[in-house]
């Protein structure tokens, strides 16, 4: 049995490495990116400002069908709520989600979303906009 070359071990290195990364991503990456979505969209308001605003937690509901115009669903609140697709991670340090919110009167966002993660540090841009108010 002929033994690997040392180029065959570094290609297999690497890309058991490229493997490990991507299951990190999804294994631990997904949870701290759902923490970080709960930990920015805590609180929000009902009112127009001034003495009518009111301070209050954004509830979390179940994820619906986020098409244009949006099909709100009867159960999204009168008050602020948000709602997160489980994700998928698509590479290292990479996850591809769905969310949805609305924290204040004229604040909202319904979309797709490119998140960077890197364990604990969490980034996302708009990958899709389906609405944003």
């Amino acid at each position: 049995m002929k033994s690997l070359t040392r180029k065959k071990k570094v290609l297999i290195w690497l890309a058991g490495g490229y493997l490990f990364l991507w299951a990190m991503t999804a294994l631990v990456g997904l949870p701290q990116v759902d923490d970080a979505f709960d930990r920015e969209l805590a609180m929000g308001s009902v009112g127009f400002g001034g003495p009518s605003n009111v301070e209050m937690p954004v509830e979390r509901i179940a994820m619906f069908e986020l098409s244009f115009p949006p099909s709100f669903p009867d159960y999204v609140p009168e008050t602020p709520w948000r709602c997160r697709s489980r994700g998928v991670a698509v590479a290292p340090f990479v996850i591809i989600d769905e969310a949805a919110w609305q924290d204040h009167i004229l604040s909202g966002f319904g979309g797709r979303r490119l998140v960077f993660w890197a364990f604990g540090y969490v980034r996302w841009t708009p990958l899709k906009k389906y609405w944003v108010s």
